[in-house]
C-alpha cells in the first residue's frame, strides 16, 4: 500500500482525506501543519505527500520548500481554497516551487484520487512541475467536494 503524508489544518478536510485516501487502498499519516509534517517527513517514508498551502505556524509553501531540501524527489499534491488572494495564485506558486499537481477547494473524492494519481505515477517527473497538471474548481466537476 502507497503510504500519503497529509498535512491540513482543518481537521473535518483532514479527516475526509484520510478516509478517501482508505477507501481507495493508501495508507494516510495525518499532520495539523507544516511542523508535524516536517517532524513526520522522513524521505522513503512516504510515495506522495498532500500538502494544504494556507497552513497556521510553518505554512504550505514553505513546508513544500524544505521537503524539497530535505527531498528532491519528494512528490507533492498541492491543495488550497485560497486567503487574502486566490486559490491559483497560491497553487500557481506551488507548482513553481516543486508540486507535481495542483487542486483547489473544494474538490470531489475522484478529482483528488485521479491527481495523486498522476502524482505517484512514474510517468510523473517529480522534480518538474508541469502547470498543465493543475485543476482548479473550474474543472472539478458538480458533486460532493471536499
Amino acid at each position: 500500500m502507497k503510504r500519503i503524508l497529509v498535512v491540513e489544518d482543518d481537521d473535518a478536510i483532514r479527516r475526509s482525506l484520510e478516509k478517501v485516501l482508505a477507501k481507495s487502498g493508501f495508507v494516510a499519516v495525518e499532520a495539523a501543519n507544516g511542523r508535524e509534517a516536517l517532524a513526520a517527513y522522513q524521505p522513503g517514508q512516504f510515495d506522495a505527500v498532500v500538502l494544504d498551502l494556507i497552513m497556521p505556524d510553518v505554512e504550505g509553501l514553505e513546508t513544500l520548500q524544505t521537503l524539497r531540501r530535505i527531498s528532491p524527489d519528494v512528490r507533492v499534491l498541492a491543495i488550497s481554497g485560497g486567503g487574502r488572494v486566490s486559490a491559483t495564485c497560491y497553487l500557481d506558486m506551488a507548482l513553481k516551487f516543486g508540486a507535481q499537481e495542483a487542486l483547489a477547494k473544494p474538490f470531489t473524492a475522484e478529482t483528488f484520487i485521479a491527481a495523486l494519481n498522476r502524482v505517484l505515477s512514474p510517468s510523473t517527473p517529480a522534480t518538474a512541475a508541469d502547470p498543465a497538471h493543475s485543476a482548479t474548481e473550474r474543472d472539478t466537476p458538480p458533486g460532493a467536494r471536499m
